[in-house]
C-alpha cells in the first residue's frame, strides 16, 4: 500500500528501470503482451470465420437445440416426479408431512420455487379427479 493506505500507481516502464522490473511483484514483458494480443486476434479470426463454436461452447441462435428446450425438458421431468410422488401418496397412504417433505426435496433438487411446486401438485391432483372413475349418481 502506499502512503496513507491509499494503493499505489505503477508507473509505465519501457525498460530503463531493468532492475525494478526484476525485483516486482508480477511484471508482465511487452512479449508476453504482444502474444496474448496475437492469442486474442487468431480467436476472434476464427470465431468470424463461422466454423468453430465459440469459447462459451454456446450454440448458434438459429440452431435446434436451445435451452429453452432443456428448460422444459427440466420442466416436464420435476412436474412427472412431483406427479409420481403425489400419485405414490395417494396409494400408498402416505402423511401429508412425508409428502411435503419428498416435494421439498424435489424443489431443492431442481432448484424451483414453492409456486413450481404448487403448479406441479395442483396439476397432479386436477389429472388424478379427471383420471379417476365417478359414478353419475
Amino acid at each position: 500500500l502506499g502512503f496513507g493506505g491509499v494503493g499505489y500507481i505503477w508507473p509505465k516502464c519501457e525498460g530503463g528501470h531493468e532492475e525494478e522490473w526484476r525485483h516486482s511483484v508480477a511484471p508482465i514483458t511487452e512479449d508476453k503482451i504482444l502474444e496474448a494480443v496475437k492469442a486474442l486476434e487468431d480467436e476472434l479470426e476464427l470465431i468470424l470465420d463461422g466454423n468453430t463454436l465459440p469459447p462459451s461452447g454456446e450454440l448458434k441462435p438459429n440452431s435446434i437445440d436451445s435451452d429453452e428446450d432443456d428448460n422444459d425438458d427440466l420442466r416436464d421431468d420435476f412436474d412427472k416426479e412431483v406427479e409420481e410422488t403425489f400419485l405414490r401418496a395417494v396409494h400408498e397412504n402416505i402423511q401429508e408431512n412425508h409428502l411435503t417433505l419428498e416435494v421439498n426435496s424435489l424443489k431443492l433438487s431442481y432448484n424451483k420455487i414453492a409456486a413450481d411446486c404448487a403448479g406441479a401438485l395442483f396439476y397432479a391432483m386436477m389429472k388424478y379427479a379427471v383420471d379417476m372413475p365417478h359414478s353419475s349418481a
